[in-house]
C-alpha cells in the first residue's frame, strides 16, 4: 500500500541549504500529483483555489546531524537518525502492526566558510592577500560540489597575480582578469570531511594614476547599507554549488580594506631674517586615502648646495610629535599609525645661511635647482633641495618620495676707483664704478648707498651717477642714495658709474686743517674715513636700513706748490751780468704728481739775454742750455713723488744797454 502511494504520488526529496540568513536549512516533501488524496492539514502543501501552495516550514532540531546507526553498537539505524523511515503492516485490521520494516539513508550537508588570513604590504607597495575557503560536510553521506571564488574589489585595486592550493590536491594559477575563479568542479567530499582551499592574491591599490578606476577608494560598507557590497574594498565572495545546476546554493563573503598613503611636501614660506640668513618653513602632509589603518616612518633629508649652512631646525605636527632636529636625515615619525581618511601634518622650520665668499666652506660656486639636468629636474646638492621620504612597510626603504627645491640670492659688491683727472681750473674729476652682482640662484633685492668721506681739505663741487639698470641722477647730500628696493635677477650685474668733481684746498685757511692726510696714514690696518679720497659703498640686502655688504676705495691726490726766488746778480763786464733764480716745486699731497714747468723772462726791453742755462735735481731732469726765448721749458710731464721737492736753478747771462 505504501509502495503504491509513493509510486503514484511521485514522491521526491528536494535538498537545499541556505546559509546567508544564518538559519539552518530544512528539507520538505514536494508532492506533484494527487494532492486531493492527502490530508492537507498534515501536508507540506495547502490548497488555495484548487492549487497546491508550499507550506512554510520553520527549521527545528538540534542543528547536529545524526547519521544512520550512529552511536549504536550494532550499527542498526534508529529513529531520529538520518532518513530513518519505518513501514507497518496490519494484516487483520485490528489496528496492530503485524509486519514492521524500516530503512534508513543519509544526506550530505555542505557548509562554506571564507576567511581572510592575512594582508601584507610588500616592498614594491603591492599587497599580498591570503584567503581560506573551507567546505565542510557535516551531513552523513558523500556530497559533491562546485566551488568558485569571485573577487569584486574596488575599481582602483589591480589584481597582479592569483594562485590557489588545497588539501585535496587541487591547485593552480588564477587569471588576473577573468573572474570568478573556478577552484573545484564535481568534487566529492565525505561525511565529516573539510576541504580547505588557500587563495593567494597580489594586488596594487593606485588612487593617483588617472587611468585605472575612479581614483576614489570605496571602503567596505561605505555605502551606508547593511554591510559590504561588491566593488568595495577587497570584497570577495565564495560560491558553493551543491546540486551542479550552475547556481550557487551557498555563499560566503569577506571584505577587508587597504591603506593607501600619499605624501605631499611644500615650501610654505622663505623669509629673509637678516643679511644672507633665511628662515624656511616646510609642510609635509601624510594622508591615508585608503580604508584601513596604515603605518609609516617619515624622514626629511635636506641636501642643500654646499655653500648653504643649516644654523638650526625644528618641527611640530598635528599628532603631537615635535622636537629639535640635528643630524640629517631627520626622523619625524617612526612606526606612526594613521587611520583611514586621516591627514598627519608636519611643519619643519629651518634657518639657513648662504655664504659664497672665498673664506667660506663649500666650493663657493652656487648650483641652482635643476642646473645639473637637461630637463630642469632638481637633484641633491642644488639650491635648497629637500626630500621627504615615506616608508610604508617598515623595511627601511622609502616607497613614496616628494621633493622641493628653491633658490636663494647672493649679492656681492665691488667698488673700483677708475681715474682722477685734473682739470684746467685745478679741480679734479674723480670717476668710480660700483658693481652689484647676484651670484645666487634667485632674484635679490637691495638698497645701494655711497658715502664719500674725504680728507677735510677736499671740497666736493658736484656729483652725479648713471647705471646699467637705467638709474641716474645728481647727487647732493651724503651718503648718496643710488638705489632703493632694486630687484636684481640671478646672474645679473648692475653697474653704477659715479663722477665727482672736487677741489683740494691746503692753503686757504678756511676749509679743513690745511694738512693732507693720505690713505692709510696713521699706522692703521688700511685706509679709513677722512683720509685722501676715502669712499665707501654700502649694500643693504634685507631692507633694514643697515649695510650688510661694504666695499671701499681710497685714492690720494697730489698737491703741488711752487716757489720762485731771486738768488743773485754778478757783474761780469761793463753793464753785463750773471743773474740766478731758483724755482722749487713741492708735492704736499698724498699721490705722485706730474707737472710741466716753464719760465717766462719778461725783462726790461733794454736788457739783452745772451745765454740761458739751468740745472735741476728733478728725477731724470739734470738741466741744460735753453734757447733764448720768451718761454723757457724746464720740465714736461715731470713726475714728482709724495713729499718731494724739485729744485731748479736758472742762470741768465745778460747785458743792459741804455744808450741809444
Amino acid at each position: 500500500m505504501i509502495v503504491l502511494l509513493v509510486f503514484y504520488l511521485g514522491l521526491s526529496i528536494n535538498l537545499s541549504a541556505e546559509k546567508s540568513t544564518g538559519e539552518e536549512p530544512f528539507y520538505s516533501l514536494v508532492i506533484s500529483e494527487f494532492a486531493h488524496k492527502i490530508d492537507v492539514n498534515h501536508s507540506p502543501y495547502v490548497m488555495v483555489n484548487d492549487t497546491l501552495t508550499p507550506r512554510v516550514m520553520m527549521p527545528t532540531g538540534d542543528n547536529e546531524y545524526d547519521s544512520c546507526g550512529e552511536g549504536n553498537s550494532d550499527g542498526i539505524p534508529d529513529m531520529g537518525q538520518g532518513l530513518f523511515n519505518q513501514a507497518t503492516l496490519d494484516t487483520n485490521n485490528d489496528g496492530m502492526s503485524d509486519i514492521v520494516d524500516s530503512t534508513c539513508a543519509d544526506l550530505p550537508y555542505l557548509r562554506l566558510e571564507k576567511a581572510l588570513v592575512s594582508s601584507t604590504q610588500n616592498n614594491d607597495g603591492s599587497h599580498t592577500i591570503v584567503y581560506t575557503l573551507s567546505v565542510e560536510n557535516v551531513g552523513g553521506a558523500v556530497g559533491e560540489y562546485n566551488l568558485s571564488d569571485n573577487p569584486q574589489y574596488d575599481d582602483d585595486i589591480i589584481i597582479n597575480t592569483a594562485t590557489y592550493t588545497s588539501n585535496v590536491g587541487l591547485s593552480g594559477t588564477l587569471s588576473s582578469t577573468v573572474t570568478p575563479w573556478s577552484l573545484a568542479s564535481d568534487e566529492a567530499i565525505d561525511a565529516n570531511e573539510t576541504d580547505v582551499y588557500t587563495v593567494t592574491v597580489n594586488v596594487t591599490l593606485d588612487l593617483n594614476d588617472g587611468d585605472n578606476g575612479d581614483d576614489s577608494y570605496d571602503p567596505c560598507g561605505g555605502s551606508g547599507g547593511s554591510g559590504p557590497t561588491a566593488n568595495q574594498g577587497l570584497f570577495n565572495e565564495a560560491l558553493l554549488d551543491v546540486n551542479d545546476d550552475g547556481t550557487a546554493d551557498v555563499q560566503d563573503t569577506v571584505c577587508s580594506d587597504l591603506p593607501f598613503l600619499v605624501m605631499e611636501k611644500s615650501l610654505v614660506s622663505l623669509t629673509q631674517v637678516s643679511g644672507n640668513i633665511y628662515s624656511l618653513v616646510y609642510q609635509i602632509n601624510v594622508e591615508n586615502q585608503g580604508g584601513a589603518d596604515g603605518m609609516y616612518d617619515l624622514t626629511d633629508n635636506p641636501q642643500y648646495d654646499d655653500d648653504i649652512a643649516i644654523n638650526s631646525a625644528s618641527y611640530t605636527s598635528n599628532i603631537g610629535l615635535n622636537g629639535t632636529l640635528t643630524s640629517s636625515p631627520w626622523l619625524l615619525g617612526d612606526d606612526e599609525t594613521i587611520g583611514a581618511g586621516e591627514i598627519d601634518s608636519y611643519i619643519i622650520t629651518v634657518q639657513v645661511e648662504i655664504d659664497l665668499e672665498s673664506s667660506s666652506t663649500g666650493d663657493n660656486m652656487y648650483s641652482e635647482c635643476g642646473s645639473g639636468s637637461g630637463d630642469g629636474t632638481s637633484s641633491a646638492g642644488e639650491g635648497l633641495f629637500n626630500e621627504a621620504l615615506l616608508d610604508t612597510d617598515n623595511d627601511g626603504t622609502a616607497e613614496v618620495l616628494d621633493t622641493v627645491c628653491n633658490d636663494l640670492p647672493f649679492l656681492i659688491l665691488d667698488k673700483e676707483f677708475v681715474n682722477s683727472v685734473q682739470n684746467t681750473d685745478g679741480s679734479y674729476t674723480i670717476t668710480y664704478t660700483i658693481e652689484v652682482e647676484n651670484i645666487g640662484g634667485a632674484d635679490g633685492l637691495y638698497n645701494l648707498d655711497d658715502s664719500p668721506q674725504y680728507d677735510d681739505d677736499v671740497v666736493i663741487n658736484s656729483a652725479s651717477y648713471s647705471a646699467t639698470n637705467g638709474l641716474s641722477g645728481t647727487l647732493t647730500t651724503t651718503p648718496w642714495d643710488l638705489a632703493d628696493d632694486e630687484t636684481i635677477a640671478a646672474g645679473e650685474i648692475d653697474t653704477y658709474t659715479l663722477t665727482v668733481n672736487i677741489d683740494l684746498e691746503l692753503n686757504d685757511g678756511v676749509v679743513g686743517d690745511d694738512t693732507y692726510t693720505a690713505c692709510g696714514s696713521g699706522g692703521g690696518s688700511g685706509p679709513s674715513a677722512n683720509q685722501g679720497l676715502f669712499n665707501q659703498a654700502l649694500l643693504d640686502i634685507d631692507d633694514d636700513g643697515d649695510a650688510d655688504v661694504e666695499d671701499e676705495v681710497c685714492e690720494d691726490l697730489p698737491y703741488l706748490e711752487m716757489e720762485k726766488t731771486f738768488v743773485s746778480t754778478t757783474q761780469t763786464t761793463a753793464n753785463c751780468y750773471t743773474v740766478v733764480y731758483q724755482i722749487t716745486v713741492s708735492n704736499n699731497g698724498g699721490a705722485e704728481g706730474t707737472y710741466d714747468l716753464s719760465d717766462n723772462p719778461a725783462f726790461d726791453d733794454d736788457i739783452t739775454i745772451n745765454s740761458i742755462s739751468y740745472g735741476s735735481d728733478a728725477s731724470g731732469n739734470t738741466g741744460g742750455s735753453l734757447s733764448v726765448d720768451t718761454t723757457l721749458p724746464l720740465a714736461d710731464d715731470q713726475s714728482i713723488a709724495i713729499g718731494k721737492t724739485d729744485t731748479y736753478i736758472l742762470t741768465f747771462d745778460l747785458c743792459l744797454d741804455l744808450d741809444d
